[in-house]
């Protein structure tokens, strides 16, 4: 069991105070202008001895927000431009086979979610709607990355990052048409799985990321506890 406790001195940006690991006190302050609570600044660690200290950065983050977002719209130009083709040059349900009894290329416009779940509903109501649980459901990823980016491993920040091109091309797609273009068909001979978009194949790929960067962590957290 590791115990760490906490001494702050001050609460503003440049503050810091004393860390103790299992009784072995050390001395940290925060990077001017973090404030406490906020990732990020220098670490002093005092090992036993007074011995002369040895400084620790916190490690920067995977990706730089600039490289994060031009990658980001790389992904979605990337599901946006089959999608225009497909509508475009593919009449609505024409199917061409592509890997015989696998997989056909099949125009579907998808008035729902996935397998098609509240497309039932009225233009008025579903339409709104959908929009509205899509522009929360980029708005809380893109607080989850301002907020973790720094905590973020490769695996975490790809994810995040496919989530994100993902969820924001098929919010395009609702926003200006009310429906979402899907066009890979997924089957088995006569028996058909789904129809989907390189959004959706983002979206899954994102949640195994996210899912295996949270099995890593956890497997690294148990071995190195005593």
């Amino acid at each position: 069991m590791v115990k760490i406790s906490f001494q702050f001195m001050g609460g503003l940006a440049g503050s810091g105070g004393i860390i103790r690991v299992n009784g072995v006190a050390g001395l940290f302050y925060r990077r001017d202008p973090l404030p406490i609570g906020q990732p990020g600044g220098r670490v002093f660690i005092l090992p036993p001895g007074n011995s002369p200290p040895s400084v620790l950065k916190m490690k920067p983050p995977v990706m730089s927000p600039v490289a994060f977002w031009m990658t980001t719209l790389w992904m979605i130009f990337l599901d946006q431009l089959p999608k225009w083709v497909v509508r475009i040059h593919i009449p609505l349900y024409h199917t061409t086979p592509w890997v015989p009894n696998l997989l056909d290329l099949t125009h579907v416009e998808n008035k729902g979610v996935s397998y098609s779940f509240l497309g039932d509903l009225a233009d008025p109501v579903r339409r709104p709607l959908l929009v509205f649980f899509s522009v929360a459901a980029v708005g809380f990823m893109v607080w989850y990355w301002v907020r973790h980016q720094k905590e973020m491993g490769k695996a975490a920040t790809w994810g995040l990052m496919l989530l994100l091109s993902g969820a924001i091309g098929n919010l395009m797609d609702r926003a200006w048409f009310g429906t979402v273009t899907d066009f890979f068909h997924f089957r088995f001979y006569q028996t058909s799985f789904f129809v989907n978009n390189i959004a959706d194949i983002q979206i899954s790929i994102g949640v195994m990321l996210f899912v295996w960067d949270s099995f890593a962590r956890s497997s690294s957290t148990k071995t190195q506890q005593p």
